[in-house]
């Protein structure tokens, strides 16, 4: 079984030096796979709170922008 790790949040900043985001209101995300599941699914969810992730940790950024009737 393969555990990879994500983070849910609104993004507060991004800094050059050292290369990195902040998030508030982080919730940690752990994704599960398995050979019969190959595609991951949310195992576990916990809310965290504010994180600093360095961007050579980092393998994907995906940034929504918040509609009117967006519910979180």
């Amino acid at each position: 079984m393969d555990s990879t790790y994500g983070f849910e949040g609104t993004l507060e900043a991004i800094t050059q030096e050292p290369a990195g985001i902040w998030l508030s209101e982080v919730e940690a995300i752990v994704l599960r796979t398995t050979l019969a599941q190959p595609i991951p699914q949310v195992a576990s969810r916990e809310e965290t709170g504010d994180i600093y992730l360095p961007l050579n940790a980092v393998q994907r950024i995906e940034i929504l922008q918040q509609t009117q009737n967006r519910n979180r």
